[in-house]
């Protein structure tokens, strides 16, 4: 059984940023409390609207540093966490000395294949200890991590 906080609380942590302010509006008009199970939101309407323009301006303050592929060669792309792509491009130029020649953004579910396993974006920010940061580059076939 999840309560509402605990529900809160995993949208906080794994950058759910939406779900944290929707949870959040619940809270704070009193539509749903703490303790509350997570099935009484099937019952209930959020304002859209408003919580749109709350994660919009990150009224939570949620950190939500997304992931950018970004082409340095002909054969080498470096991934890196970025606020952006503006910033993504500023930390590769600085920390490697290379100006992107293009930069996209990737879903933190995508996954990757690390030695054995397939890991994905998230699982891999969840040892990120600041931002911007280096993922790894990968080359040809092959995946260089940090």
């Amino acid at each position: 059984m999840s309560t509402i906080k605990e529900l809160f609380e995993m949208a906080v942590q794994n950058n759910y940023s939406f779900t944290a302010h929707s949870l959040y509006y619940l809270l704070r008009e009193g539509l749903v409390s703490p303790n509350d199970d997570h099935t009484v939101l099937h019952h209930i309407q959020v304002d859209t609207e408003l919580v749109g323009e709350w994660t919009d301006q990150n009224y939570l303050c949620i950190s939500v540093e997304k992931v950018y592929s970004l082409r340095i060669s002909s054969n080498e792309f470096v991934f890196v966490y970025a606020k952006n792509p503006d910033q993504a491009a500023c930390f590769v130029k600085h920390s490697l000395n290379v100006i992107p020649r293009n930069c996209h953004e990737y879903l933190l579910d995508f996954s990757i294949v690390r030695g054995n396993e397939f890991v994905s974006f998230r699982e891999l920010k969840k040892n990120l200890y600041s931002s911007p940061a280096l993922i790894g580059i990968y080359q040809k076939d092959e995946m260089y991590y940090s």
